[in-house]
């Protein structure tokens, strides 16, 4: 595979890598690490914590209701320091950020938010017809961004 970006010299490029700690994400990691071996780069690893609408029960259950809420911000910041960990190891400095929200709408925003050179996001391997019935974060987010994305399987 071949992939050409272009950069300009001397400066870093800026990956943007977004991540829910799936096996794909972790690929997607691994892939990232390649270009930090190969090219001076920035890498900032994006984890989003998806928005769930709680049942009226747990709605009804406000202490358990928190509880659920914090058990899903303490979830998404293992995964990111699991991914900071993993590129601290190779040497590799990186900026984690943590957003809440819809995950497509959070990758995009920060895409246009920052400049980056690229994304790298994993696939879940959907087949297009569960794509196109009920849509994927890495298929919506190639849809929304405005610079190359690398999917990786």
């Amino acid at each position: 595979m071949m992939l050409l970006l272009r950069f300009k010299e001397g400066q870093p490029m800026n990956i943007l890598l977004a991540v829910d700690g799936s096996e794909n994400s972790k690929r997607a990691a691994e892939k990232a690490l390649e270009f930090a071996n190969q090219f001076p780069v920035k890498i900032t690893v994006i984890s989003v914590l998806t928005e769930f609408i709680p049942s009226i029960l747990e709605l009804s259950k406000k202490k358990y209701y928190e509880n659920l809420v914090e058990s899903h911000k303490k979830h998404n910041e293992d995964i990111l320091d699991r991914y900071k960990n993993f590129f601290k190891e190779n040497n590799i400095e990186v900026e984690v950020l943590s957003r809440f929200g819809p995950a497509v709408e959070e990758i995009c925003k920060e895409t246009e938010k920052n400049q980056y050179s690229f994304l790298i996001i994993g696939s879940r391997g959907l087949s297009n017809v569960k794509r196109t019935v009920m849509g994927s974060v890495s298929y919506n987010v190639v849809q929304c961004v405005a610079i190359p994305v690398m999917v990786v399987k």
